[in-house]
């Protein structure tokens, strides 16, 4: 009888250790990246078939089974907008101890004739990142800070390595003076766009001749979204610096090869 209850203790005890969140297939999750940012990492509509994607649409295929993905960023979001419009109090409601949750803001926080967005690089906009990593971290989950994508500005041939100006500085002033993970996709994407060039990284984004899309007749001249090809390697950028990086080594080691469909 003893041994009996000594095996049943044991049983729950295991039962307790193993349990993980089942997913819809009912494979065992074992934590979830949560993805906050603007539209250059956000889901996008489809249904009309448009080309855009953000690297947060592909990012999940390199990932195993055991590890969850959910989507909170959102076209047009700042640090700002992204509490003011109800995103960031949705991501917490799901935030549980042991997730990571990526932040990448920076593109439209420079938009200074828009009060609904606008944070000042070295003001609003490092304070507004100081309050989600301290929510973060005490819910027991982990920050991960990312640069903002480089624009696909050129001139002359020549690319702008300005175009978010104070804000990748202001973020690793974050970064360093909170102790948190920096993934510089900036950097990355900086010097992918310097090494193609003017016109061979055009067809990385959204540069649609007229008639080329249904969704965009008159085409579209747009230096700042990605379509597929793009958001593909931005996402392999994130992936290689979550690999190099020790302090990731819980979500390096369910990278895998990248999956185009992930079942």
């Amino acid at each position: 009888m003893k041994t009996n209850l000594k095996l049943f203790g044991l049983s729950i005890l295991l039962a307790c250790f193993v349990t993980t969140t089942l997913n819809a297939r009912g494979k065992q999750e074992l934590f979830t990246i949560h993805l906050c940012g603007d539209s250059t990492c956000a889901p996008k509509d489809m249904s009309k078939g448009s080309p855009e994607r953000g690297w947060g649409m592909l990012f999940p295929h390199f990932c195993d089974d055991q590890v969850h993905i959910v989507n909170h960023a959102r076209n047009g979001r700042s640090t700002k907008s992204f509490r003011t419009l109800g995103h960031w109090d949705r991501m917490m409601s799901q935030l549980k101890a042991g997730d990571y949750v990526f932040l990448q803001f920076g593109h439209n926080d420079a938009k200074q004739d828009d009060t609904v967005r606008y944070a000042a690089a070295y003001g609003a906009y490092t304070e507004n990142l100081k309050l989600y990593i301290d929510e973060i971290r005490a819910k027991g989950a982990t920050p991960v800070l990312l640069t903002p994508v480089s624009r696909r500005w050129f001139k002359n041939g020549v690319l702008d390595e300005n175009c978010h100006t104070d804000y990748v500085p202001a973020m690793k002033a974050v970064a360093k003076e909170k102790g948190v993970v920096l993934l510089d996709i900036y950097s990355d994407t900086r010097d992918w766009l310097k090494a193609l060039g003017d016109e061979a990284s055009k067809p990385y984004f959204m540069q649609l001749a007229p008639g080329q899309c249904e969704c965009y007749p008159e085409g579209r001249n747009d230096n700042t979204h990605t379509v597929e090809a793009g958001a593909y390697q931005v996402a392999t950028f994130v992936v290689n610096q979550i690999k190099a990086c020790p302090e990731l080594k819980p979500i390096a080691r369910h990278l895998v090869k990248y999956r185009a469909h992930r079942e």
